[in-house]
């Protein structure tokens, strides 16, 4: 994560941090049922992450989050309420 690194060579924690609550709220919501849109497949939310990897989401957070949702599959789906799994 070079690219978040601050002028004294420590890293902004706090942005990390945010970036990677907004990619695991994103997921959470494409992949629960929600009354306003159709709920994702694991391989479905994958393919939107991926889309907006450089744009919505930074694209080395949402490289290493496809990972996890390879590695870690349907437990990732098992996990009820935003944020949980990185809270």
């Amino acid at each position: 994560l070079g690219r978040h690194q601050l002028d004294d060579g420590g890293v902004d924690l706090e942005l990390v941090q945010r970036k990677i609550k907004a990619l695991a709220d994103a997921f959470d919501i494409m992949t629960h049922p929600c009354s306003y849109k159709a709920t994702m497949t694991l391989s479905e939310a994958k393919g939107e992450i991926a889309a907006q990897a450089g744009k919505q989401f930074d694209p080395e957070l949402s490289a290493l989050f496809m990972q996890l949702i390879d590695r870690e599959g349907g437990k990732l789906l098992a996990v009820t309420g935003p944020l949980q799994m990185v809270a």
